[in-house]
């Protein structure tokens, strides 16, 4: 099948800030490459012929940093900063890429702030037998109590609800979470065409389309899924990856079971454990990090103790820190912190939560 795929990347990252405030979602570290790029990976495996980014938060910022292409997959990129200052939605985005999308058998549409090894083989083999006018990958491992009360999902396999519906009414065998990529059929497509923006694929396609008889096929699928939204969210998926045995070619060793550059600069009696430590970082002698990520160029001093945090871009730690449950970035001078936040010199230490 000829497959054209659309990564919706427009977010503000309004969850993840102030991390956000300087970089966008897309180019959040992830064991040594930028999230985008893991989703970019698992298209140009399927073979797809070209694949388009909907940008608007710092924008510019990633297309200077994946270009026209990612390993020979043509990339196209839909800026929505220049047509406004909202971003047009998850089915508004689509709306001008259209035509892109449909001139080809099957168009893919991945949401852009999620980390998973897509199944999409599996997802096109369930879409093209289903005859779906649509076909969502359902996360069997994720808590549709965290995610909105999550989908129904028929006897058939095929979607009866996108909402929990009111008590009494569930016509649901099972709940499960949607979990960021589907397969979209030409009907669709022409159904978005006809779409004002702002406008969302759930509310304005997906629940009209289901009322008037469409059906939305399922593909349950077991394959680790994280939602990256939040800081603690991010960085529980960070250190699920790092144990994870498709990248045991970058573990320190199996007992820790942690990733660190190549180029990154590790001190003497330095411990890792579940930690990620990104390319340019430097770690001081005889620190401890466990389930903890250090930015690419951060550094963390001597002798500190780092447990379930973030150390931002810029961020350099004095010898003797000890930092537990946070988020630290450097102080922006166009964002105040927020209330919960501890302001120490020039760096924000914020409640990671989770």
């Amino acid at each position: 099948m000829r497959v054209r795929a659309l990564v919706l990347a427009a977010g503000f990252g309004t969850r993840l800030r102030p991390l956000s405030a300087v970089l966008p979602k897309p180019l959040l570290p992830v064991l040594g490459r930028p999230l985008l790029a893991h989703s970019l990976e698992r298209l140009r495996a399927l073979r797809a012929e070209a694949t388009a980014v909907n940008l608007h938060h710092l924008g510019d910022h990633v297309e200077e940093a994946f270009g026209d292409a990612y390993e020979g997959m043509p990339l196209r990129y839909s800026h929505e900063e220049r047509l406004g200052p909202e971003p047009l939605g998850t089915a508004g985005a689509l709306v001008p890429l259209c035509d892109f999308l449909r001139d080809a058998d099957a168009a893919i549409v991945i949401n852009g702030d999620s980390l998973c090894r897509w199944p999409l083989r599996a997802l096109l083999r369930r879409h093209r037998r289903s005859g779906a006018d649509a076909t969502l990958l359902l996360a069997r491992r994720a808590d549709p109590n965290r995610f909105g009360g999550g989908v129904g999902v028929g006897r058939d396999g095929f979607l009866v609800d996108f909402r929990p519906p009111s008590a009494g009414e569930d016509r649901a065998q099972e709940r499960l979470v949607f979990a960021g990529a589907h397969v979209l059929s030409a009907r669709l497509l022409e159904h978005v065409a006809e779409l004002r923006a702002p406008s969302d694929l759930v509310r304005d396609v997906y629940e009209p389309m289901l009322r008037g008889g469409a059906r939305f096929a399922a593909l349950r699928s077991s394959t680790p899924w994280h939602d990256l939204g939040i800081p603690a969210r991010y960085l529980d998926a960070l250190v699920e990856w790092a144990r994870s045995p498709w990248l045991r070619r970058w573990r320190v060793g199996k007992p820790r079971r942690s990733f660190r550059a190549k180029d990154a600069q590790i001190g003497a009696r330095v411990r890792l454990r579940s930690a990620a430590i990104e390319s340019g970082a430097v770690i001081g002698a005889g620190s401890s990090l466990e389930q903890s990520l250090v930015f690419p160029g951060a550094r963390v001093g001597e002798r500190c103790l780092v447990r379930r945090s973030i150390v931002g871009p810029g961020v350099v730690l004095p010898d003797g820190a000890a930092v537990e449950a946070r988020l630290v970035t450097v102080q922006q001078t166009r964002q105040s912190p927020g209330p919960a936040d501890s302001v120490l010199g020039d760096l924000v230490f914020t409640p990671i939560g989770g």
